[in-house]
Protein backbone atom coordinates (compact mmCIF):
# COMPACT_ATOMS: atom_id res chain seq x y z
CA UNK A 1 0.00 0.00 0.00
CA UNK A 2 1.18 3.41 -1.13
CA UNK A 3 2.20 5.68 1.80
CA UNK A 4 0.91 9.73 2.54
CA UNK A 5 3.50 11.26 4.82
CA UNK A 6 3.33 15.39 5.52
CA UNK A 7 6.48 17.52 4.77
CA UNK A 8 7.48 19.70 8.01
CA UNK A 9 5.92 22.94 6.31
CA UNK A 10 2.31 21.08 5.34
CA UNK A 11 1.88 20.23 8.76
CA UNK A 12 2.67 23.54 9.86
CA UNK A 13 0.46 24.76 7.59
CA UNK A 14 -2.60 22.76 8.53
CA UNK A 15 -1.66 23.22 12.31
CA UNK A 16 -1.89 27.45 11.67
CA UNK A 17 -5.09 26.76 9.70
CA UNK A 18 -6.51 24.35 12.36
CA UNK A 19 -5.26 26.83 14.96
CA UNK A 20 -7.21 29.85 13.18
CA UNK A 21 -10.46 28.26 12.74
CA UNK A 22 -10.31 26.65 16.49
CA UNK A 23 -8.70 29.44 18.71
CA UNK A 24 -9.09 32.73 17.23
CA UNK A 25 -12.47 31.75 15.53
CA UNK A 26 -13.60 30.04 18.27
CA UNK A 27 -14.74 26.73 16.53
CA UNK A 28 -12.72 23.73 18.11
CA UNK A 29 -15.25 20.96 16.85
CA UNK A 30 -15.36 22.49 13.03
CA UNK A 31 -11.50 22.81 13.36
CA UNK A 32 -11.03 18.90 14.38
CA UNK A 33 -13.73 18.14 11.54
CA UNK A 34 -11.80 20.08 8.41
CA UNK A 35 -8.66 18.41 9.72
CA UNK A 36 -10.14 15.39 9.54
CA UNK A 37 -11.94 15.99 6.66
CA UNK A 38 -8.40 17.39 5.22
CA UNK A 39 -6.38 14.59 6.02
CA UNK A 40 -9.32 11.98 4.33
CA UNK A 41 -9.17 13.74 1.30
CA UNK A 42 -5.68 13.58 0.80
CA UNK A 43 -5.71 9.64 1.45
CA UNK A 44 -8.99 9.16 -0.60
CA UNK A 45 -7.12 11.10 -3.37
CA UNK A 46 -4.05 7.97 -3.34
CA UNK A 47 -6.32 5.26 -2.97
CA UNK A 48 -9.12 5.85 -6.02
CA UNK A 49 -6.46 7.13 -7.96
CA UNK A 50 -8.08 10.67 -8.66
CA UNK A 51 -6.10 12.73 -11.81
CA UNK A 52 -3.48 14.78 -10.62
CA UNK A 53 -4.03 18.34 -11.47
CA UNK A 54 -0.89 20.35 -12.81
CA UNK A 55 -0.09 23.30 -13.97
CA UNK A 56 2.63 23.60 -16.50
CA UNK A 57 4.50 26.35 -14.62
CA UNK A 58 4.71 24.47 -11.50
CA UNK A 59 7.19 22.00 -10.95
CA UNK A 60 7.05 18.91 -13.37
CA UNK A 61 6.73 16.73 -9.74
CA UNK A 62 4.00 18.65 -7.88
CA UNK A 63 0.12 17.89 -8.63
CA UNK A 64 -2.46 19.76 -6.19
CA UNK A 65 -6.13 18.51 -4.83
CA UNK A 66 -8.83 21.10 -3.58
CA UNK A 67 -10.34 20.24 -0.41
CA UNK A 68 -13.41 23.41 -0.08
CA UNK A 69 -11.31 26.17 -0.10
CA UNK A 70 -8.12 24.49 0.65
CA UNK A 71 -5.45 23.95 -1.77
CA UNK A 72 -3.05 20.78 -1.50
CA UNK A 73 -0.10 20.50 -2.73
CA UNK A 74 1.52 17.18 -3.16
CA UNK A 75 4.37 15.41 -4.94
CA UNK A 76 3.72 11.96 -6.04
CA UNK A 77 7.19 9.89 -5.62
CA UNK A 78 6.68 5.82 -6.92
CA UNK A 79 3.43 5.61 -5.62
CA UNK A 80 3.92 7.16 -2.12
CA UNK A 81 2.46 10.97 -1.77
CA UNK A 82 4.48 13.23 -0.14
CA UNK A 83 2.25 16.49 1.04
CA UNK A 84 4.39 20.09 0.49
CA UNK A 85 2.09 22.50 1.44
CA UNK A 86 -1.84 23.36 2.37
CA UNK A 87 -2.83 26.87 1.85
CA UNK A 88 -5.92 28.56 2.90
CA UNK A 89 -7.53 30.24 -0.12
CA UNK A 90 -8.99 33.05 1.61
CA UNK A 91 -5.34 34.33 1.96
CA UNK A 92 -3.63 36.32 -0.41
CA UNK A 93 -2.35 33.57 -2.73
CA UNK A 94 0.08 34.77 -4.76
CA UNK A 95 1.76 36.33 -1.96
CA UNK A 96 2.06 32.61 -0.40
CA UNK A 97 3.20 31.09 -3.65
CA UNK A 98 5.57 34.13 -3.99
CA UNK A 99 7.47 32.79 -0.44
CA UNK A 100 7.24 29.09 -2.13
CA UNK A 101 8.95 30.43 -5.02
CA UNK A 102 11.84 31.72 -3.06
CA UNK A 103 12.59 28.33 -1.50
CA UNK A 104 12.07 26.56 -4.83
CA UNK A 105 12.81 27.80 -7.98
CA UNK A 106 16.20 30.19 -8.91
CA UNK A 107 15.43 33.70 -9.75
CA UNK A 108 15.10 33.41 -13.43
CA UNK A 109 12.22 31.05 -13.37
CA UNK A 110 10.53 33.00 -10.65
CA UNK A 111 8.22 35.42 -13.04
CA UNK A 112 6.75 32.54 -15.08
CA UNK A 113 5.87 30.61 -11.85
CA UNK A 114 4.42 34.44 -10.12
CA UNK A 115 2.14 34.23 -13.13
CA UNK A 116 0.86 30.46 -13.01
CA UNK A 117 0.37 30.87 -9.16
CA UNK A 118 -1.81 33.87 -10.25
CA UNK A 119 -4.14 31.66 -12.56
CA UNK A 120 -4.88 29.04 -9.73
CA UNK A 121 -5.50 31.69 -7.18
CA UNK A 122 -8.01 32.82 -9.97
CA UNK A 123 -9.17 28.88 -10.44
CA UNK A 124 -9.93 28.75 -6.80
CA UNK A 125 -11.60 32.09 -6.27
CA UNK A 126 -13.87 30.86 -9.15
CA UNK A 127 -14.20 27.75 -7.05
CA UNK A 128 -15.17 29.31 -4.18
CA UNK A 129 -17.63 31.67 -5.97
CA UNK A 130 -19.16 28.39 -7.18
CA UNK A 131 -19.72 27.28 -3.66
CA UNK A 132 -21.49 29.96 -2.36
CA UNK A 133 -24.55 29.67 -3.94
CA UNK A 134 -24.91 26.17 -1.91
CA UNK A 135 -24.09 27.84 0.83
CA UNK A 136 -26.68 30.27 0.40
CA UNK A 137 -29.26 27.57 -0.48
CA UNK A 138 -28.39 26.25 2.65
CA UNK A 139 -28.96 29.07 5.10
CA UNK A 140 -32.37 29.68 3.25
CA UNK A 141 -33.30 26.45 4.83
CA UNK A 142 -31.89 27.04 8.40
Amino acid sequence: MANITWTPLAETDLEEILEYIGVSEGRPETARRIGDEIRRAVEEHLQIGAPHKRHADLPARWSYLMHKRWLIAYELRGGDLSVRRVVDASRDLPKQFEQWQHALFPPKTQQAHVVALRIIARELADAIQDARPQVLRLRTFV
